[in-house]
């Protein structure tokens, strides 16, 4: 199980969602309609011992 948590510039958790994903190429969405435009980084990690997997960042125009 993975957990995505979408954190703000200043490090804010905004959201954390967890979803079970088969191991290869996956697609979770996201509902970012909610959102001020700013940056944001999306924290992958793995649910039960918490090592950050990746890290990516998106800008909500």
């Amino acid at each position: 199980m993975l957990k995505f948590k979408v954190v703000n510039l200043i490090g804010e958790t905004i959201t954390v969602q967890k979803a079970l994903v088969a191991p290869g190429i996956q697609k979770v969405d996201f509902d970012v309609s909610s959102l001020a435009k700013s940056e944001y980084f999306i924290l992958i990690s793995d649910a039960e011992t918490r090592e950050i997997i990746k890290t990516v960042k998106f800008l909500k125009k």
